[in-house]
């Protein structure tokens, strides 16, 4: 049949396009319709429009014209599946006469899209935000030509916002009225990556954020009195005061802080003693107390700083649980109990806290990255947690068995017998293993004799007693930092200060080193709005952030020098160094801080000895001279990795790039190294790195004698060690620094 292919002057205009949705019921009648219009204009048998699921990560055809009407919404592909994926993926167009003949084609059984032959496809698109894919499909083979892609490429244009605001709304829930929404089963088995290591299996709690929201129209029926809300008062600051006590057991760090905010407004007179005067004056008091919280979260919610902004989070939370021993209605975070397996997108920090003192047996993230701030708080609170970038377990039914391998990154859904036994043998082996712990040696040597140093990583007090148990050296990286991230304010001299003192008080014999304040891109104060970015991995972050508000880091080593002043060894070490300037600076501070103490007449450490972490290009490439200043190095690997490759170690989208065996990673560790032993300076590696036995060989080939890793990590690591001969690590070393490829590297590892 002759066509016309003049398009352009048939194409639909924005007042056809606004009577189309003028003339809808909803948003799939829309969508039908804008389909239909689309079809006719370009002659065209088939016209479909694929939305993209960010959730599901998946494009979901949610309207047709010539395919089977319930293809809608069953019909899935990924990015990498199918021409349409192709055309979604790299955002371009793809016009196939013969598409079956194509290899990235992919055909769906009963939709009767055998039946056409021709295909075209473009992008749906708006600025860089990619919203879907257009297709058109004819019978006879050979039908479409470029002026139908140019076509169809200005209809995409004119529709890309009318199509965005469906699939926003759509993914509200607000357009599936017109036909039921695609059953998507929950997955039975996923891997992901390893957060925090270890193995738990129980049912399933599935955090749903939207589910804990507080809703300020509902309707609380029943009679409450004065009486009932001074009741529910004290039983809310009873709770909370219980609350704070159980974190202060659990991480010392947290005590009077997590629920602070919520304890001081109930001591406040103006938010309680407003919520009093509305219900003295007739209101009723679930009324009242939303009144008065919705008023709060408004002010809060409109100020210009971020971190008063949140606060906001602490009223709706306090108004939860109020509300709760007000009406009797479900105030907690409800996690399942003892035991379960909490499903959730995401999580705050502090409601990791909150949730690890349920005594969870295991997290499965569906967000986030392994080097995250929640991640790290997980690895200390010995919760196992696996990261897996799949939405659909969000759909895995309340209390379902679900088994948690955060040793191979595995999650089952509804376990086979065979694998529950695996877990039950496993989880002996783990009993058997910390008994190995606890007949650990205190030295590490090599099969020739070589001592290896094998630190302590601490995050959090609570990691003190493993690295006790297991007879870590002492301590080779304390990161300060945590302190400061789970407050809500800036923490002074005196509490750090106490809280140092504990530090130390529970210590491993040995060498303990600090390092001072390191912000970063996944660790950011929420009560400092001055420090927002765009782009915080390179910004105002680690020892910039302390040399350029130096009254904090004051306050800070003055903390350290007074709790460390009987120690034999104290070390202190500066994060993300790029000069001299800058390590002279931080160390001149540190030296006045020093004078000012003994002026004051204070105890405190005279002579600590000062380090550098070496974690940039730039201190890769001034090391002889940091190495001449510095009493000590400390290669940082995460970060050293992540810019010298250019890899944003926390997004997904890149993980593939950050490898620790690429051949620049290993140069310049040995570089490192070398100036290390030039200038007689010890050298240690207290990244990810550092544990992981494959990379073992290379770094004490290359000098390397000191590693300092999460205690957890020590028994193993001490066995390879005593398997090793340093003659051979040696040329393995020299036969990886040899490679010039990826592939090399690998085939030696």
């Amino acid at each position: 049949m002759a066509r016309s292919r003049d398009h352009l002057g048939l194409l639909c205009d924005v007042g056809e396009l606004a009577a189309r949705l003028a003339g809808s019921s909803d948003i799939q009648s829309f969508l039908d319709q804008l389909v239909r219009m689309i079809a006719r204009h370009l002659l065209s048998n088939v016209c479909s429009i694929y939305l993209y699921d960010e959730d599901a990560g998946e494009l979901v055809l949610r309207a047709t014209c010539g395919l089977a009407p319930d293809s809608v919404g069953r019909v899935r592909l990924k990015p990498e599946e199918g021409l349409t994926g192709k055309v979604f993926r790299e955002q371009r167009a793809i016009c196939e006469q013969h598409a079956s003949l194509n290899p990235d084609f992919k055909g769906f059984n009963g939709i009767n899209e055998e039946l056409y032959e021709s295909f075209m496809a473009v992008p749906v698109c708006k600025g860089m935000e990619k919203i879907g894919v257009l297709v058109a499909q004819r019978e006879e083979k050979n039908s479409f030509a470029q002026d139908d892609v140019k076509a169809l490429r200005a209809i995409a244009s004119q529709v890309a916002s009318a199509i965005e605001n469906a699939r926003m709304l759509i993914s509200l829930g607000l357009g599936e009225s017109a036909r039921p929404a695609p059953v998507v089963e929950p997955p039975t088995r996923v891997r992901g990556d390893v957060a925090s290591r270890g193995l738990a299996c129980g049912p399933a709690a599935v955090l749903d954020p939207a589910g804990r929201k507080l809703s300020f129209t509902a309707d609380y029926s029943g009679n409450y009195s004065l009486a009932d809300f001074e009741l529910a008062l004290e039983k809310t600051e009873n709770q909370l005061a219980a609350l704070q006590e159980k974190a202060g057991e659990r991480l010392p760090e947290s005590a009077s802080l997590i629920f602070d905010a919520h304890l001081m407004m109930l001591k406040d007179s103006a938010f309680v003693g407003g919520m009093r005067k509305r219900i003295e004056n007739g209101e009723s008091p679930p009324a009242a107390v939303l009144a008065l919280g919705r008023h709060y979260i408004d002010l809060l919610s409109a100020n210009p700083h971020a971190y008063i902004r949140e606060k906001a989070h602490d009223v709706e939370d306090l108004l939860r649980r109020l509300l709760g021993n007000l009406t009797g209605a479900e105030s907690e975070l409800d996690v399942g109990g003892e035991g379960c397996v909490v499903i959730a997108r995401d999580l705050y920090p502090s409601e990791m806290l909150k949730i690890a003192l349920a005594n969870v047996g295991a997290i499965v993230l569906v967000n986030g990255g392994v080097t995250s701030h929640v991640a790290i708080l997980a690895r200390s609170l010995r919760v196992p947690m696996v990261i897996a970038d799949d939405a659909s377990l969000l759909l895995v039914l309340e209390h379902a068995p679900v088994l948690v391998d955060a040793e191979t990154g595995e999650v089952l859904i509804n376990p086979p017998e065979e694998a529950l036994r695996s877990f039950r043998e496993r989880q002996a082996a783990r009993e058997t293993l910390d008994a190995v712990a606890e007949e650990t040696e205190r030295k590490s040597f090599t099969k020739d004799g070589t001592q290896v140093k094998l630190l302590a990583n601490i995050n959090l007090l609570s990691d003190l007693e493993l690295a006790s148990r297991v007879k870590a050296e002492g301590i080779g990286l304390y990161r300060s930092e945590f302190p400061f991230l789970i407050r809500d304010v800036m923490p002074s001299e005196e509490e750090q200060f106490v809280l140092y003192g504990k530090l130390l008080e529970n210590r491993p014999e040995g060498t303990v080193t600090f390092r001072t304040l390191d912000l970063g891109s996944d660790k950011l104060l929420s009560y400092f709005d001055e420090v927002r970015e765009e782009n915080p991995a390179l910004g105002l972050r680690s020892i910039r952030f302390s040399l350029k508000y130096p009254d904090a880091f004051r306050q800070q080593l003055r903390a350290i020098l007074r709790a460390g002043c009987e120690l034999p060894e104290l070390r202190i070490m500066f994060p993300l160094v790029a000069s001299l300037e800058d390590f002279r600076q931080a160390r001149e501070i540190l030296r006045q801080c020093i004078e000012e103490l003994r002026v004051e007449e204070t105890e405190c450490h005279q002579s600590p000895l000062v380090g550098v972490m070496i974690e940039v290009p730039a201190a890769v490439a001034l090391v002889d001279a940091l190495a001449d200043e510095a009493d000590f190095l400390c290669i940082g690997t995460n970060d050293l990795i992540q810019y010298l490759l250019a890899v944003d170690r926390g997004n997904e989208k890149v993980a593939g790039y950050f490898l620790p065996h690429h051949p620049a990673v290993l140069r310049t560790l040995k570089r490192v190294a070398e100036a290390g032993l030039a200038h007689g300076r010890e050298v240690s590696v207290c990244g990810e790195m550092a544990h992981e036995e494959k990379y073992l060989k290379f770094l004490l080939g290359a000098g390397i004698r000191t590693l300092s890793i999460d205690s957890q990590y020590r028994p193993a690591l001490q066995k390879k060690i005593s398997t090793l001969e340093l003659a051979e690590c040696q040329r393995t070393a020299e036969l990886m620094l040899e490679q010039k490829t990826l592939a090399g590297v690998e085939e030696l590892l």
